[in-house]
């Protein structure tokens, strides 16, 4: 069974990233990935430098950043082993967080008729859940929202000889 709950991720430090850039353009990342609304489409932050280290084979040249909040954002907090269960579809797992929602913001989210993660940026929220079955947490920040957040270049991982 899906929880839900709202909080607040506090201004500064939330996390780690790996991407293919040593700073972020706000602007690129927000006219790239706009037209791709999809149920997942976002910002991921990894709570912890393990779960983010994992993304450095995505990338040619990957960097690792840390990422900070410049003002407090509100949150969703979603748990379940329906979340963590990789036999689960994307899609499916979005249709439950939608059903789990409490009425008033699942009334919001289906009046947008946006995907999941848009449409929690449209209310102002962010995500954060399970990024696997082993304790592993992410945070979406969604498009819209990404004006909001600053990365400072911490590593570079070097290029990927097998990439």
């Amino acid at each position: 069974m899906i929880t839900i709950e709202r909080s607040i991720l506090r201004k500064g430090h939330i996390g780690f990233k790996v991407a293919a850039y040593q700073q972020l353009d706000h602007m690129r990342t927000l006219h790239s990935s706009f037209p791709r609304e999809a149920d997942w489409a976002g910002f991921y932050v990894a709570k912890t430098k393990n779960v983010a280290a994992g993304y450095r084979v995505d990338y040619q040249h990957p960097y690792g950043h840390t990422v900070t909040l410049i003002h407090d954002m509100k949150v969703l907090i979603c748990k379940g082993p329906e979340l963590e269960n990789s036999s689960i579809t994307g899609f499916a797992k979005a249709r439950m967080i939608i059903d789990a929602l409490p009425e008033d913001m699942k009334t919001s989210v289906i009046k947008l008729k946006s995907p999941l993660i848009p449409a929690l940026g449209r209310l102002g929220f962010c995500y954060q859940g399970p990024h696997d079955d082993e304790g592993g947490i992410e945070i979406i920040i969604p498009n819209r929202l990404i004006a909001f957040v600053a990365m400072h270049e911490k590593i570079d991982f070097g290029v990927n000889k097998y990439f």
